[in-house]
């Protein structure tokens, strides 16, 4: 239902991994510019090359956009894309603008974090006039996890050992290294042997649609 704003969607991610933000757009107006702040919650910062520049790819709409950056070493960052030629626009209605790569530590608690854009402000030119457009801020969510779905031994990967794993469990079968919270792959609350079969699915690329989750699990197995 939004008309002319710059917006996040929500993501996910895991510690200990990279993942990639995109910030969009959505307009009726022709865009010749735009500028957000991006806040990123506390112990995140984006990922910058060996230079100090943040890395960041600009998307299909801003192909003749020159982004300029500062970094307030606070985790918030002002941006601006301006046009590279006197004609250049901010073409398309609804698609990526800028994509930046974000770093979620090792040591970060898993849980659901705010994402913010502020001071977020769309550029239009008009009978050769250009006038500035301010937008609503825009908070959305990270949800950050410490595990994958599926991954019942730890190692990132979902593989037919978590499938056995799942079985010894589920069979009273001492182990140490489970994770209970990442074996309920269906969400029906208890671990059972179709939990298994979803981890083989999901390992040979056919998992259930209701069977195989992303990243967060939420309900805790009994």
């Amino acid at each position: 239902q939004m008309d002319n704003a710059i917006y996040m969607e929500p993501t996910a991610g895991l510690v200990g991994t990279t993942i990639d933000l995109s910030v969009k757009m959505k307009n009726t107006l022709t865009p010749v510019g735009c500028s957000f702040m991006l806040t990123l919650p506390e112990g995140l910062r984006l990922v910058k090359d060996e230079d100090g520049d943040v890395i960041y790819t600009l998307g299909s709409r801003a192909k003749k956009m020159s982004l300029t950056m500062k970094d307030w070493n606070n985790g918030s960052y002002d941006f601006a894309l301006t046009p590279s030629s006197g004609t250049a626009t901010i073409t398309g209605s609804d698609d990526v603008v800028v994509t930046f790569k974000v770093q979620i530590p090792d040591e970060m608690t898993a849980g659901d974090y705010k994402l913010r854009l502020t001071k977020c402000l769309i550029q239009s030119k008009a009978d050769g006039v250009t006038k500035d457009y301010p937008q609503s801020d825009v908070v959305t969510t990270l949800m950050v996890e410490d595990y994958v779905m599926g991954d019942v031994n730890g190692d990132r990967n979902v593989t037919p050992s978590d499938a056995i794993m799942t079985l010894y469990h589920y069979f009273n079968v001492e182990q140490s290294g489970f994770n209970v919270k990442a074996a309920d792959v269906n969400g029906d609350g208890n671990i059972t042997p179709a939990d298994a079969i979803e981890i083989l699915y999901q390992y040979f690329g056919a998992g259930s649609q209701a069977g195989v989750k992303a990243v967060q699990q939420t309900q805790e197995p009994q």
